[in-house]
């Protein structure tokens, strides 16, 4: 429970990591955050969203243009609010 109670303190909005690489243009940033957030995505078991997020990385590093990937790069941040959501509920005794 301690790992998924600091996985809901840590993104309560989201990663603004991934939107900010994004509106500042840096592929090498959003590729990281996109890293590090599927990592913590599978220490909590969130298969789909981790999938996601693989997905993402590896269209930003063979290149896909930024702006192209504004739908896919929303989607997993509607993905990961929801699922940050649930959880806090779960979590609530």
């Amino acid at each position: 429970l301690r790992v998924l109670g600091g996985f809901v303190a840590a993104y309560p909005q989201g990663q603004p990591a991934l939107h900010a690489a994004w509106s500042a243009g840096d592929a090498t940033g959003l590729a990281g955050a996109c890293h590090s957030l599927r990592g913590a995505c599978a220490a909590i078991g969130a298969n789909a969203l981790q999938q996601r997020l693989q997905a993402l990385e590896t269209e930003v590093e063979h290149h896909q243009p930024l702006p192209a990937l504004l739908p896919a790069l929303q989607q997993v941040q509607d993905e990961l609010v929801d699922l940050v959501q649930r959880l806090a509920d779960a979590l609530q005794p």
